[in-house]
């Protein structure tokens, strides 16, 4: 079949920012074109930057121009990632014009924002076929395998619809356990230099000016925190790929498509400290010149002196350490996130020691949250030896034990609407904290951590 993949428009809050490689729809393009179909991809965010409404930033091709685009290509299946709940009406807008240029064309949906809301994609656009929940590099094929055969038989986390105007939901149940078995990124379907020049406009956390692509050597994290969404997409199991395969699509990245610095983007890539250390042997061993990043954040368990030595051995520039809460109470009790303050403390004196850059990543407006834990938090980061930080604010995102939580609870209502995307703008669920309150306190730490420090702290290390 003729399938085009597209990345949804998306809307932003400023106009610098890294755009980040499209890994998810390029694993797709793969696994498609591996099978035998003829697949191409449209970054329908790749365009320019038009004010909006709100002070917010439109980025992409307008919707006539994209459906020029499906017109010239004439697939036989469209499928469209969408991540942000900001990007979905653009979502739909596109399905329903290609709906009405050619209804003979399937629509597909897939991304963070239908694993996160499954039925109510169907629902609110009568023109979409399909939507996949989680990974779908064996549900898409299976779906177009049964395209071409005009078969019913169910696919493992499809949404369609039932044929009396309800909802038909196949649950989720199916991962890749073998991720070695998986094709490398289609990056020559898509305009790499847009991502690897990405850094020009905003690093990120302080890598990216160089070329710079990402890698995924795992996913998932077995981790049970209370407010993250990542196991909707990739399940609870953790699946790492094996380090002799990730060294060969790393070598493929920097001497095929000139990367030089590299984002690992898995969710917990130290999980395994073992597997870590040997990732950094074989980048020595290979005699590899890049510098990396974790910019998803590491998990301050399991780091020690030796792991922090060969990080450093192999071109590791800088870290991200998800702290979450400056409070062992919060999170413990209430994200759930079992870390401790003597944990943190040892991860940061391992990276400082050998002058690895620590970006820290810190939350507020977890429910049950007081303005005296909060408090205290605050202090206890401002004692952090960190280059940098990152402040957000909790999102409840639907299917977390946090969202379920408020909603038992009565705190939140099936029928509220925010942005759950939007970790910029705090919703406050918690007495006697006001909104005005939590961005006090993020000013406070943000303000004694300078975002410059960052580039300061690698300009250092490279002289």
């Amino acid at each position: 079949m003729r399938v085009l993949l597209i990345a949804s428009p998306i809307r932003v809050i400023q106009t610098t920012f890294h755009r980040a490689e499209l890994l998810g729809i390029e694993y797709l393009a793969a696994a498609t074109r591996g099978a035998g179909h003829d697949v191409s991809i449209m970054d329908a965010s790749i365009g320019p930057i038009t004010q909006i409404t709100g002070g917010h930033y439109y980025l992409g091709l307008a919707t006539d121009e994209i459906i020029r685009h499906i017109s010239d290509i004439a697939p036989d299946v469209v499928g469209i990632s969408c991540h942000y709940e900001s990007s979905a009406g653009y979502s739909y807008d596109i399905i329903k014009r290609i709906k009405a240029a050619s209804s003979s064309i399937i629509t597909v949906m897939g991304g963070l924002f239908v694993s996160v809301h499954k039925a109510r994609v169907i629902n609110e656009c009568p023109s979409l076929d399909y939507a996949l929940v989680g990974e779908a590099e064996s549900s898409f094929l299976e779906l177009l395998t049964n395209l071409e055969a005009g078969s019913s038989s169910d696919v493992d986390g499809c949404i369609s619809r039932d044929g009396s105007g309800g909802v038909r939901l196949i649950p989720k149940k199916l991962f890749i356990n073998n991720l070695d078995a998986l094709p490398f990124p289609a990056r020559d379907l898509v305009d790499l230099a847009v991502y690897m020049q990405g850094g020009y406009q905003q690093q990120l956390y302080g890598l990216g000016y160089r070329p710079s692509l990402s890698l995924l050597t795992s996913r998932s994290c077995p981790r049970t925190c209370s407010f993250c969404n990542m196991k909707l997409v990739h399940g609870q199991k953790w699946r790492p790929r094996s380090v002799e395969n990730c060294m060969d699509e790393l070598e493929q990245s920097l001497n095929k498509w000139g990367a030089e610095h590299i984002h690992i983007m898995d969710d917990n890539f130290s999980l395994k400290p073992g597997r870590v250390k040997e990732f950094c042997r074989q980048i020595v061993n290979r005699n590899f010149k890049m510098r990396w990043n974790t910019p998803n954040g590491l998990s301050a368990k399991n780091v020690d002196m030796e792991m922090a030595h060969l990080m450093r051995k192999s071109g590791c520039a800088n870290v991200s350490i998800a702290i979450e809460s400056g409070s062992e109470i919060v999170r413990h009790e209430l994200m759930n996130k079992n870390v401790s303050n003597s944990e943190i403390l040892n991860a940061l004196e391992c990276f400082n020691s050998v002058g690895i850059a620590v970006v820290g990543i810190v939350l507020f407006g977890m429910p049950g949250e007081t303005a005296e834990e909060n408090e205290k938090a605050v202090q206890f980061i401002k004692t952090l030896p960190l280059t940098s930080v990152v402040v957000q604010f909790v999102v409840p995102f639907p299917g977390t034990e946090l969202y379920n939580d408020l909603i038992a609870s009565g705190r939140l209502q099936q029928s509220d609407t925010f942005e759950l995307d939007n970790y910029a703008n705090p919703v406050s669920f918690n007495e006697g904290i006001s909104i005005e309150q939590m961005e006090l306190w993020k000013a406070e730490v943000r303000g004694h951590f300078p975002r410059l420090n960052i580039l300061r702290k690698l300009a250092e290390a490279e002289e």
